[in-house]
């Protein structure tokens, strides 16, 4: 098998589960199971992974956490391990908001956001909140993502950027102009940083 063949790991560890899933290197569902978070489970689940090999790597999420005994346990088999960072899921459940809702509830863009955007020149009245989708990530170089956590897809050898930024959700224009500025000095800086002049 090349390396463009090889299969992809996922892992998410809690507390008590581990629940791993492996998918091909174009994103295609192969196989998910959950395993206990013990050292036997460690052990199944490292050799199930195996068993759905060869792997490019495999993406844990929380490696300094729960994920700590099973990031170590694939290490030791030999498998490349990518740390998949988490988006303060606890900050948006304290706000009444989980990862899905706020990402795919919305249906139109906030009017204070419509107004500062259009003090810049720029009219986004006909435009509706888009869920980032796997086909967008595939054909993107660089993913920058304002929070989207767990339901963003991941694909391992892609550019992640997650921008924490000020919620301007129920917020007048005068919250929102240093936001969008702000997002604007980060386009333009990866922009010059991606085609240098």
């Amino acid at each position: 098998m090349t390396n463009q063949q090889k299969s992809l790991g996922g892992l998410d560890s809690h507390k008590d589960t581990i629940h791993v899933a492996v998918i091909t290197a174009f994103g295609q569902p192969v196989a998910d199971r959950e395993f206990a978070t013990t050292t036997a489970g460690y052990r199944r689940s490292v050799a199930w992974l195996i068993e759905h090999g060869p792997l490019q790597a495999v993406g844990i999420e929380g490696t300094s956490s729960y994920g700590v005994g099973i990031a170590s346990a694939v290490t030791r088999a030999g498998i490349r391990v990518v740390e998949v960072n988490r988006t303060r899921p606890a900050e948006r459940r304290k706000q009444g908001k989980s990862d899905r809702l706020g990402s795919e509830s919305v249906d139109q863009v906030n009017p204070a956001a419509v107004e500062a955007m259009a003090e810049v020149g720029i009219d986004i009245t006909g435009e509706k909140p888009k869920i980032l989708t796997d086909q967008a990530v595939i054909a993107s170089d660089v993913v920058v993502t304002m929070g989207c956590g767990d339901t963003c897809p991941f694909y391992p050898g892609k550019r992640y950027e997650d921008w924490v930024l000020e919620d301007r959700a129920g917020k007048g224009v005068e919250a929102v102009r240093p936001i969008r500025d702000e997002i604007r000095r980060r386009v333009e800086a990866l922009i010059a940083e991606l085609v240098p002049a």
